[in-house]
């Protein structure tokens, strides 16, 4: 309740977290990744002490600022000063991977034909742009 109080949009946490269910029940609209699930509740020394500060989470180096990115697959930390330009290197990745599947559909050829791409067909596809 205090996270959607405080306007998070989720959490991100290395240890277990408890009341998902009722997190989506009552619709707190919160994004959450955590290691485990637990019955267990908080205990005095849990609480949070301190924040903008540097931390370790899943043996990750986290900075205020840094950008966290998560999907079912688990969770990215980008690096504050990295985030622009990871974003458009992951543009362009997704922009080769679709070029990639419409000639793999096109011509109807097993996908290792094409994938991984090599530095020639990222010159075609960036030719193609």
């Amino acid at each position: 309740m205090q996270l959607k109080m405080n306007r998070a949009d989720g959490i991100v946490t290395d240890g277990a977290i408890r009341d998902l269910d009722v997190m989506e029940e009552e619709n707190y609209g919160l994004t959450i990744y955590a290691r485990a699930r637990t019955p267990f509740g908080t205990v005095p020394w849990a609480i949070p002490a301190e924040e903008n500060v540097d931390i370790q989470c899943g043996g990750v180096l986290v900075r205020p600022g840094d950008v966290l990115v998560g999907d079912g697959d688990g969770v990215v930390v980008v690096p504050s000063w990295f985030a622009e330009e990871c974003v458009t290197i992951v543009e362009d990745h997704e922009g080769v991977e679709a070029y990639i599947k419409r000639k793999i559909e096109a011509e109807g050829v097993a996908p290792g034909k094409y994938y991984p791409p090599t530095p020639e067909m990222w010159a075609e596809y960036r030719s193609q742009k």
